[in-house]
């Protein structure tokens, strides 16, 4: 799952790693680590392992939401762009074609609320696609396991 935002690459990746920005894609609760083999637990119980960090550009890291029998391997990575900055999601070793399809759209979901933070946080640069709104969706719990974070006021 990618998109093209109208942020600068250095905005995105300052969300993407802040703590507002992990509980967004990764989880309440979680300290990124910076050092590959460092284990991590979010707020609800999912675990994993850092696999890779490039500052600025690519985080790659292990995740097992809590009560799961498999973990999957979840990157996300940022690409500047003429225009604005990819933003890509990635993640392997699910185990079925309904796993996939349910990760799919929880990472457009995530995808979403990555683009509305922003929204709030830092003014486009430069765009000349306005933006669309979309339908409010419903609340869950963990990130890259497929569920949504609890929201504060």
């Amino acid at each position: 799952m990618s998109r093209t935002l109208p942020y600068p690459a250095a905005e995105i990746w300052k969300l993407m790693t802040s703590t507002r920005g992990l509980r967004l894609w990764l989880g309440a609760g979680v300290r990124l680590p910076k050092t590959d083999g460092t284990q991590y637990q979010t707020a609800d119980g999912a675990t994993g392992e850092l696999r890779g960090y490039q500052g600025g550009r690519r985080i790659r890291l292990t995740h097992r939401p809590p009560g799961a029998r498999h973990e999957t391997i979840v990157q996300t990575t940022i690409a500047p762009k003429t225009a604005g900055t990819t933003l890509q999601f990635h993640q392997e070793r699910m185990r079925s074609a309904k796993e996939r399809e349910r990760q799919r759209a929880h990472w457009q979901s995530v995808m979403d609320d990555v683009e509305d933070a922003l929204a709030r946080s830092t003014p486009a640069k430069k765009s000349g696609t306005p933006r669309v709104a979309r339908p409010a969706r419903s609340a869950g719990s963990t990130r890259a396991g497929g569920r949504r974070p609890s929201r504060r006021a």
